[in-house]
C-alpha cells in the first residue's frame, strides 16, 4: 500500500481523463497551489521532467495526491486508487504494475514520498508523461 503516482500529485497523464476528471484536476491543482504557496514555473517545470527540490512545490504534490484519493491524510498510499487510475492513463497494466513496484518508495514524509514517486513515474513511462 505504498505508492504514489503524483503526486502528487501527484496527476494523471490529461490526454486519458474525460472532460469532467480534467476539469476537477484543473481545481485540485488549483486550491492546493493557493494553499501551499507553490511557485507555479515549479509546477510548469515538472510537467517537462523538472522537479523542484522546493518544499512548497513538495506540499503541493501531497496536497493534490490526498485530493485525488492516492494518498490519504497520515500519507499513507491507496495502492488500488494508484493503480487504477495509473492504469486507466497509461492504458498498459503491466507498465504500471511495473512502475508501482520501481517506485513504491515511502520517505521520511509524506511530502518527500510524493515528490519522489512523481519524479519516478515521469522517467519510467515511455510517454514521459507527468502527473501534475
Amino acid at each position: 500500500m505504498k505508492f504514489l503516482v503524483v503526486a502528487a500529485c501527484v496527476l494523471l497523464t490529461v490526454q486519458a481523463l474525460t472532460d469532467e476528471q480534467r476539469e476537477k484536476l484543473k481545481e485540485h491543482s488549483t486550491a492546493c497551489a493557493k494553499s501551499t504557496g507553490v511557485d507555479p514555473e515549479a509546477i510548469a517545470n515538472a510537467k517537462k521532467g523538472t522537479f523542484s527540490d522546493d518544499e512548497k512545490f513538495k506540499d503541493y504534490l501531497f496536497c493534490v495526491s490526498k485530493k485525488i484519493g492516492f494518498q490519504n491524510e497520515a500519507g499513507e498510499i491507496q495502492k488500488d486508487v494508484v493503480k487504477q487510475k495509473a492504469t486507466v492513463a497509461l492504458k498498459d497494466e503491466k507498465l504500471v504494475d511495473e512502475i508501482i513496484k520501481k517506485c513504491a518508495v515511502v520517505k521520511d514524509t509524506p511530502q518527500n514520498t510524493a515528490f519522489e514517486v512523481a519524479k519516478c513515474y515521469y522517467e519510467n513511462n515511455a510517454k514521459h508523461s507527468s502527473l501534475v
